[in-house]
């Protein structure tokens, strides 16, 4: 005579294991593409590399995985820019109306002023994102990737 095993549980509960499981191997991959975005991202003097943060949090029976690079430029390098034109803080004088204020830069022990400076544009280089397809694609995920609020 066949035995029937019957196993009931609140939803609740079940939704706990569940994301226990999940949250498990949400976090292996989350921490594998912080690995594979540190391997990828552009490397000057080291410091966008090293701050990379892992997070994993659940919400409701969600849990959800991110990589953060908290760097004032990261977006920048990432995403790219447009191109800007650099002026000085100040641009006229107080106790002179007709002095301007310049830019001083160095190049080659050569001093140089300028009213404005203007930095051509560069394209981005993204190493998150290509982390994230490499890593997390391939695993049968459905990729949702959103820009930093600006860019």
């Amino acid at each position: 005579m066949p035995a029937k095993i019957r196993v009931r549980m609140a939803r609740e509960e079940l939704r706990r294991v569940l994301a226990a499981d999940s949250g498990r191997y949400i976090t292996l991959l989350t921490n594998r593409v912080n690995n594979r975005a540190k391997v990828l991202s552009p490397v000057r003097t080291g410091t966008l590399r090293s701050r990379h943060t892992p997070n994993v949090r659940t919400r409701g029976d969600r849990v959800i995985g991110t990589v953060t690079v908290k760097v004032n430029y990261a977006a920048v390098v990432h995403e790219g820019h447009g191109g800007y034109v650099v002026l000085p803080k100040r641009f006229r004088s107080r106790r002179n109306p007709r002095r301007r204020a310049a830019l001083r830069f160095v190049v080659g022990g050569k001093v140089y002023y300028r009213l404005q400076v203007r930095i051509p544009p560069a394209r981005g280089r993204p190493w998150l994102r290509t982390a994230l397809y490499e890593i997390a694609g391939p695993a049968g995920f459905r990729l949702h990737v959103t820009r930093p609020p600006g860019s």
